[in-house]
């Protein structure tokens, strides 16, 4: 039950860390979700590992592009075609908690509904330590950002088609429009 929740996972040449992000993601709490697993011009050395995360759920679709343009325009490509009302980005190293979709989400269907919502993160190692060089904190997790896609891309438009720095930079012109908020 439920609207359905686009996740949208652009990756170019990944490794094995990629399964993880995919698995977190299947292990959702909320199961209204699909997964557009987009490689950006990935060499063959990837076939394996991208193959091996399209099986992993019926609901993941994977899309190959023979050319890399950066992930923000692959991002934009996803905003145009993905199926679910509400959508959000997950990064092909990093893992979701199993409630971060349900949780996410729920401002967003109330009856005062943020533009947008985030969460935290916190940078660990593979042992799950927390890396000293950027804190031990939490920190405002820019590829987490969960929107209504119809309402976002009519107020803000798309990402800029940069290489890098396009999230925060479109999370500060989505602020501007209205709240976007941090859910714990």
């Amino acid at each position: 039950g439920g609207p359905l929740v686009s996740v949208v996972l652009s990756v170019r040449d990944p490794g094995p860390e990629l399964l993880t992000a995919v698995d977190s993601i299947v292990a959702q709490t909320y199961a209204h979700w699909q997964l557009l697993l987009i490689d950006d011009g990935s060499g063959p050395t990837a076939d394996a590992v991208l193959a091996e995360a399209a099986r992993r759920d019926p609901r993941i679709h994977l899309v190959r592009h023979a050319e890399s343009a950066g992930p923000y325009v692959r991002r934009n490509d996803a905003l145009a075609a993905v199926e679910g009302e509400y959508v959000t980005f997950h990064d092909g190293d990093d893992w979701s908690h199993p409630r971060r979709l349900e949780r996410q989400l729920a401002p967003l269907l109330s009856d005062d509904p943020p533009l947008a919502t985030l969460c935290a993160s916190l940078r660990v190692t593979d042992r799950l330590e927390a890396v000293h060089g950027r804190g031990r904190g939490l920190r405002l997790t820019e590829s987490s950002l969960m929107m209504r896609r119809v309402d976002a891309v009519e107020r803000i438009g798309y990402f800029d088609a940069v290489r890098r720095a396009a999230d925060s930079g479109y999370r500060l012109r989505l602020e501007t429009q209205g709240a976007v908020r941090l859910v714990d």
